[in-house]
């Protein structure tokens, strides 16, 4: 009978410790369906200065281009090219148009893209992608899953936020509505493109071509 009684105690000091360990489990653990939002990983100090600068490169009938320079987050100086169309009113809206991998701001289909959005009266912001055009570095295999998924993931995770302060730009320019800012990037700037018009509200309308990794 003892030894009956004893197995009792051990099963109900056993329940006991398995129903404590569930519960910190629970405790501790939270609510597992809950993650890191994307959108607090690209939040920044908007009140770092962008010191940008802007020189005019032609000045034709139909409209004026400038190159562009501001600094970004991590302190990278962001290139780029901002062309503004005589043919409509200020304040002008705006789209900025982004290249694929490999490209830079001048690449043939942006440029195309650039004249066409300029002839129907938009400002048009094309900036060379992180470690692009005359951003250009050191060069690996982009690959997401690759050898050097780490650095790829960073070219795109440093153009979000260069994309960002791109739109911080557009708000200091009395010519250019902050209010009707578009985005349009192909491949590579596509797929940076749905993160950043997923956490920048800013962005009125966004348009991704071709936005996929090989």
């Amino acid at each position: 009978m003892k030894s009956y009684k004893k197995k009792r105690i051990y099963w109900f000091f056993g329940i006991i410790a398995i129903l404590f360990l569930l519960a910190f489990t629970i405790i501790y653990a939270g609510d597992t369906s809950e993650t890191f939002p994307v959108s607090d990983y690209y939040t920044y100090d908007k009140a770092i200065p962008l010191k940008d600068t802007l020189s005019l490169l032609k000045d034709t009938t139909d409209f004026k281009l400038y190159h562009l320079s501001y600094y970004s987050v991590h302190h990278k100086k962001v290139t780029g090219l901002l062309s503004l169309p005589k043919i409509a009113t200020s304040p002008l809206p705006v789209v900025i148009l982004m290249h694929g991998l490999g490209d830079n701001k001048n690449v043939d289909y942006v440029s195309y893209g650039n004249d066409l959005l300029l002839k129907n009266g938009y400002a048009v912001l094309r900036l060379d992608f992180s470690g692009h055009g005359e951003r250009k570095e050191d060069v690996y295999d982009f690959n997401l899953t690759g050898k050097y998924k780490h650095w790829s993931r960073d070219i795109i995770s440093q153009t979000v936020f260069d994309l960002r302060r791109a739109v911080d730009f557009i708000e200091t320019r009395e010519e250019l509505d902050a209010q009707r800012i578009g985005y349009y990037g192909i491949s590579l700037g596509g797929i940076t493109g749905t993160i950043f018009c997923g956490i920048d509200n800013r962005i009125k309308v966004p348009i991704v071509a071709l936005a996929v990794d090989n």
